[in-house]
């Protein structure tokens, strides 16, 4: 697995009330819900960057208030119009 490092102003981290560790988790779920709603990850893909399984996940991105399933209108006309 690849590791990054990413830098932080320690009063950002003080206003967060996160540590290290917590601030890695956070960054995961935030990276993994915003690649996922671009289209760039799957569910399942996303799920597991962000160290959740789906249905956590889900509920995580439900709680984000971040659309969990894309429904294209012309796609679900023409879905509806077969019965």
């Amino acid at each position: 697995m690849a590791v990054y490092e990413l830098e932080m102003p320690d009063e950002l981290m003080a206003e967060l009330h996160l540590d290290g560790e917590m601030l890695s988790g956070e960054a995961r779920k935030a990276l993994a819900a915003v690649w996922y709603s671009k289209g760039s990850l799957s569910q399942e893909t996303a799920a597991r960057m962000a160290a959740m399984d789906r249905a956590s996940f889900l509920m995580f991105l439900k709680t984000a208030r971040i659309e969990t399933f894309k429904v294209d209108p012309d796609d679900l006309d023409r879905e509806l119009s077969l019965g």
